[in-house]
């Protein structure tokens, strides 16, 4: 019996991140969802995909999440005009996420860029 591998994807509310989300699952991965809020959860449920609530600013929730998995998609981003918050996710949280699935035992990880112009 094989098991299917699990890949954990951040932003899967976006049309990006979703749409990896649904090649990884049609590929055979488990995708495991990060997710902020309870709607976020049950969106990603109703995709067949596992929640797993966490936050790019909390490092031990991403320890968790990165925990088992095979392959980490990062697609998560603030895109509003406030540089603090936007440096907060896309900067520091963006590290956390790294740190943790390097810790993982190394797990692979695909960032996906994303740059907001004002």
């Amino acid at each position: 019996m094989t098991t299917a591998r699990v890949a954990l994807v951040t932003g899967v509310s976006g049309h990006v991140a979703g749409a990896m989300a649904e090649r990884l699952q049609v590929g055979g991965y488990r995708v495991r969802a990060l997710v902020r809020t309870t709607s976020q959860a049950t969106a990603a449920a109703q995709h067949g995909w596992l929640p797993v609530h966490g936050d790019l600013a909390d490092p031990q929730s991403l320890l968790r999440a990165v925990a088992g998995v095979a392959v980490v998609v990062h697609a998560a981003a603030f895109l509003g005009a406030d540089r603090t918050l936007a440096e907060a996710v896309n900067v520091a949280g963006t590290r956390h996420l790294a740190e943790a699935a390097l810790h993982g035992f190394g797990q692979t990880l695909a960032a996906l860029i994303n740059q907001a112009r004002g």
